[in-house]
């Protein structure tokens, strides 16, 4: 993956979230009214952005299987659940931010990720077409050479 694919992927999560951090931001006294509840909210947060970044770069499909996968994410689920119960009262709000925020993403970012890869794609094509073409160019001059130099030799 090149590394304008990995930003347009990389600003595609930062738009996604962007809304729900906002609104985090703006709610955060009623939803973490103690020091525990801050520090739970916190690392809950930190611990989703981090899985959101994970999965948007493709890493966690190719790290895991099958019951593997599910056991992995029913197990980020309950603890995703755990730390961020205090925001699930406002869970309405939370997914239409998170909502607005995929809707952002769709229109700011996932058609330059698509012409991204697909250019990224065409050029490694391109690329093993011409060092293809190249060989088969060194190929065809060095028997001809063979040849040329056979026809030399035995004057044929």
């Amino acid at each position: 993956m090149s590394a304008k694919v990995t930003a347009l992927k990389m600003g595609g999560v930062a738009t996604s979230l962007t809304p729900i951090a906002i609104w985090l931001g703006i709610n955060w006294e009623e939803y973490a009214p103690t020091t525990v509840e801050s520090v739970k909210l916190g690392t809950g947060c930190i611990l989703a952005i981090t899985v959101a970044v994970i999965v948007s770069l493709s890493k966690f499909e190719t790290t895991t299987r099958g019951t593997k996968k599910l056991m992995i994410g029913l197990a980020i689920a309950c603890g995703l659940s755990w730390l961020l119960k205090s925001v699930f009262m406002d869970i309405e709000w939370v997914t239409a931010m998170a909502l607005t925020g995929v809707i952002g993403d769709e229109l700011i970012f996932a058609r330059r990720i698509e012409q991204a890869e697909y250019d990224e794609k065409y050029a490694m094509e391109q690329t093993s077409k011409q060092r293809y073409e190249s060989k088969q160019k060194k190929k065809e001059a060095k028997a001809k050479a063979k040849l040329e130099y056979i026809e030399e030799t035995y004057k044929v």
